[in-house]
């Protein structure tokens, strides 16, 4: 059985347009038959058929209407018969369509990378509303564009003339949303995302100092006008300033969480931000963290460093407890708890789902920290830290390694904390491989607050009194590490 063919295959094997082969048919030049398709019957070619019967034709034309005889024609009727033709064309009249405005107008406008842009105006009640970028030079995308920004750019229009708009605008929800009880601090608190003081001003100052200058600098006036490419020379300008694509990437998430309020909020549709791909990091950026000589840590928080109360007990906290940065800063007093004659802190960690656990205190630790906590008048629902930033972990860092190496000139410490990438954070990981050395076992993921197995995960869920139970022995383990490997043996818990 030959093959029949649609008119797209069959226009193809011809060498010719599917238009041109319907042309064709419809004047019965080419054979061809019909199929009973789905909703109605379609046209099919043998292209056997068709390649003998255009042999024995060989010669095809499609007769062309005869314009001037068309004229001709009309001419005739016009003077013949008039009033016919009058009254024709009234009857005409009710049926044509009417032209309706489009409403506005494009215009292009020179661009030195694209060559030109269109730009739109729009035309509503009698005014003229300013031009505005379609951000592209393609006629029926820049149409689009009109088309669907023109309900809200008018909106926009009136609402600006409006009493009380400028508490509303773009660049105002922008500069607020990291004060404390903004609309932005409410929707955040829902979305379980924790805004400490410290944070708070971290991310304020991101937004002040750095997103709204550069969003001004590039003629940015509404959220629909930041787009991914925006978002991308950000990066660029970042990058060429001398900052780190970790540190990059840091800012940009940062500032993506403003945008994804704004959707939530239906002020726009998307969120330009999480778009836009983060910058890979240079081999040279990538540092590997260093740690202390874990065997030199041991007796220096026996006792309280005078004048460096804070120092002290952030470094003992991160090397004794291996928490985050991120989670120190949210330590409440009434975290603490006592459960089976030992001391826990509830760490609040807001990462991932398995940050949330509970973390033993050694009793050196839990007794300074109450110590510390008292000194300072810190209520049972105060943050124990609650102005600390980086410059403060900075400060701690260098308090401990001045007590590791205090026969080192400041200058050449600061050289080698440098050289070898040792932080404040690198006490976490100072607690990893001390618990890794002393063969703490699968549990040291979940005192990490890392991704856990499931059979991890179910051993250890904190949520069920079983869990509990398996975490508070494994944290006894802990304890014991800690006596042999950081406290001397006047510190130890036993002698507590």
């Amino acid at each position: 059985m030959q093959k029949l063919l649609t008119t797209e295959q069959m226009a193809y094997v011809m060498s010719i347009n599917p238009y041109t082969l319907r042309a064709l048919t419809d004047t019965g030049t080419i054979p061809h038959t019909y199929i009973h398709g789905q909703e109605a019957k379609e046209i099919r070619y043998n292209p056997y058929i068709v390649n003998d019967h255009l042999r024995r034709v060989n010669k095809i034309s499609l007769n062309s209407n005869n314009q001037n005889e068309l004229d001709d024609i009309r001419n005739y009727f016009n003077t013949t018969a008039p009033d016919v033709v009058k009254n024709l064309k009234k009857i005409d009249s009710g049926f044509a369509q009417r032209r309706v405005p489009k409403g506005y107008s494009l215009t292009k406008v020179k661009n030195k990378q694209y060559g030109f842009l269109y730009y739109v105006r729009y035309f509503h009640n009698g005014r003229t509303i300013s031009r505005y970028n379609t951000h592209t030079n393609n006629l029926a995308l820049a149409e689009k564009w009109a088309v669907d920004n023109r309900d809200r750019i008018i909106n926009e229009y009136y609402a600006k003339r409006t009493p009380g708009y400028a508490k509303n605008s773009f660049y105002d929800i922008l500069s607020t949303a990291y004060k404390e009880d903004s609309p932005y601090d409410e929707w955040a608190a829902t979305h379980g995302k924790m805004i400490t003081e410290r944070v708070r001003s971290l991310y304020n100052n991101c937004m002040v100092d750095i997103l709204i200058p550069y969003l001004k600098n590039h003629g940015v006036k509404t959220a629909h006008d930041v787009r991914p490419s925006l978002i991308s020379k950000l990066q660029i300008y970042l990058s060429k300033k001398g900052i780190s694509p970790y540190t990059i990437n840091r800012k940009i998430s940062l500032l993506a969480m403003i945008f994804d309020y704004l959707v939530a909020e239906e002020i726009i549709t998307d969120n330009v931000f999480r778009k836009v791909s983060k910058l890979k990091g240079h081999k040279n950026h990538a540092k590997t963290k260093d740690i202390h000589d874990i065997d030199k840590i041991k007796g220096k928080f026996d006792h309280m460093w005078k004048g460096e109360e804070t120092e002290y007990i952030l470094n003992m906290l991160i090397n004794c407890t291996g928490m985050r940065n991120s989670e120190i800063v949210q330590i409440k007093l009434k975290d603490i708890f006592r459960q089976n004659n030992s001391h826990f802190i509830f760490v609040h960690g807001t990462k991932s789902e398995n940050c949330p656990r509970y973390m033993i205190l050694h009793p050196t630790l839990h007794r300074m920290l109450i110590k510390y906590a008292l000194k300072n008048k810190i209520a049972n629902d105060d943050y124990l830290f609650p102005d600390t930033n980086s410059y403060t972990f900075d400060k701690a860092c260098f308090a401990l390694a001045k007590r590791i190496y205090p026969k080192t000139p400041h200058n050449e410490l600061r050289e080698y904390l440098d050289k070898n990438n040792i932080t404040y954070y690198s006490g976490r990981h100072s607690w990893k491989t001390l618990m890794r050395a002393n063969k703490l076992g699968d549990v040291e993921e979940y005192f990490m607050g890392h991704k856990l197995t499931p059979d991890v995960a179910e051993i250890y869920n904190h949520k069920n009194r079983q869990g509990q139970r398996n975490i508070f022995k494994k944290a006894k383990d802990i304890v014991r590490i800690l006596d042999r490997r950081v406290f001397t043996a006047k510190n130890r818990s036993k002698k507590t």
